[in-house]
Formats: structure tokens, C-alpha cells, sequence
């Protein structure tokens, strides 16, 4: 998803939730990972959405001041959470995906860089890859469960 293709962070309710999501919320995520591959790739996809949002969150110009670290520890938060999934669940190359992203963001972090747009589309990009990857999956599995 390219820049002048995303919608305003406004009209956009994610980009509020994902920028202010408390530990205890991202806490309520984690017991997707047990619930069955179905279920993790269900909400890997959502997850990926929030992601998004928490980049859309990082480019708000109305961001307040502090929420851009907010953001990108949940960014880096959710894209943790789809890569232990995806390992738990053998699904190797999204979770070398979520991986390269978590720790492009962990570096942005740790050396006080901005997410400019220009760095906002590679990020973009990556999440469209992993989530090529997540409904690549569930497509395979939906295969698989028909067959048996």
C-alpha cells in the first residue's frame, strides 16, 4: 500500500487503538497463537491491519507528542506476536518476514530515526509481503481440511 493510496488517519479508527493500546490489551492477543492454525491465521491477518495502522499512526501529522513511540512498540509488539505464531505453526517464511520487519523497526527505535514516508512504504510493502505469506497459508490449509 503506497502513501496517496491510504486513507486518512481520521477516517481510519485503527490508527487511535493501535497508537493507545495498553499491555493488558495486547495481552488479549496472545492466546490466539494456541487456538489452532485457523485461528492464528485469522488474526495474523487482522493483526497485520493494525500494523498498518500503527505506521498510519506514525505519519499522522496530528500524532501527539509520545505517541510515536507508543506506536512503534505495538507495531513492534503485533509483528512479535505473528512471528512466534508462525514459527509455532512451522510457517517459516512469514515468520522470517515478521522478523525482518520487527527488527528494522527495533533499529529505527534504538537510533532515534523518524518514520518518514519514504521508510513508511518499504514498511508497507514488507506487511504486504507477510501477509501474502498469511493467506498463502490459510489458503493451503483450507486445502488441506477439504481433502481430509
Amino acid at each position: 500500500m503506497k502513501l496517496d493510496q491510504m486513507v486518512s488517519p481520521i477516517k481510519y479508527p485503527l490508527v487511535g487503538m493501535a497508537m493507545q493500546m495498553t499491555k493488558e490489551e495486547q495481552l488479549d492477543i496472545v492466546p490466539i497463537l494456541f487456538d489452532g492454525p485457523g485461528a492464528f491465521l485469522t488474526r495474523a491477518g487482522q493483526l497485520i491491519d493494525i500494523a498498518r495502522a500503527c505506521l498510519l499512526g506514525l505519519l499522522a501529522a496530528e500524532r501527539e507528542r509520545g505517541g510515536e513511540e507508543c506506536a512503534v512498540e505495538n507495531l513492534r509488539y503485533f509483528l512479535g506476536i505473528i512471528r512466534t505464531g508462525a514459527g509455532f505453526w512451522h510457517l517459516d517464511s512469514a515468520a522470517g518476514q515478521a522478523r525482518v520487519v520487527e527488527n528494522y523497526m527495533r533499529y529505527v527505535q534504538d537510533n532515534g530515526f523518524e518514520v518518514t514516508p519514504e521508510l513508511a512504504d518499504t514498511l508497507f510493502d514488507s506487511l504486504d509481503t507477510l501477509e501474502k505469506l498469511i493467506q498463502q497459508a490459510s489458503r493451503s490449509l483450507a486445502r488441506r481440511n477439504k481433502t481430509n
